[in-house]
């Protein structure tokens, strides 16, 4: 794979990236419309106003070293069974990581067809 690589399909790229866009928007509009109005679901502090003081869902994890309580995988996970919306901010994070991930392909060499591995056989870690 060093040498060879394999291939890359532009054109697919471009149509799963908009594809996770309107899934992306879809999820937004589901949680604007669960809790009534707009907010920014990046922003874990907007996202942990919603849950814990909007909506009084109990955190099973206690407070963060910031102002609010924690809004991290692993406790909304723990939350996922309290609301619909805990599971769809879940998705909505999964998914735009997954776009976040596609976009650095797209956004790569215009004329790059192949992606090449770089193994560094001297690295030691550890």
């Amino acid at each position: 794979m060093c040498f060879g690589g394999f291939c890359f399909d532009r054109a697919l790229c471009s149509s799963l990236i908009q594809r996770l866009k309107k899934n992306i928007e879809q999820l937004e509009s589901d949680c604007f419309s669960l809790i009534g109005h707009q907010f920014n679901l990046d922003s874990s502090k907007q996202v942990s106003e919603v849950l814990f003081s909007r909506l009084k869902l109990a955190c099973p994890g206690g407070s963060s070293t910031k102002k609010h309580l924690s809004t991290s995988k692993a406790i909304l996970e723990q939350m996922e069974k309290q609301h619909p919306i805990v599971s769809n901010i879940l998705r909505y994070r999964r998914l735009k990581h997954a776009l976040t991930v596609i976009n650095s392909f797209e956004q790569g060499d215009v004329f790059t067809v192949l992606v090449l591995g770089a193994y560094k056989i001297y690295l030691s870690t550890g």
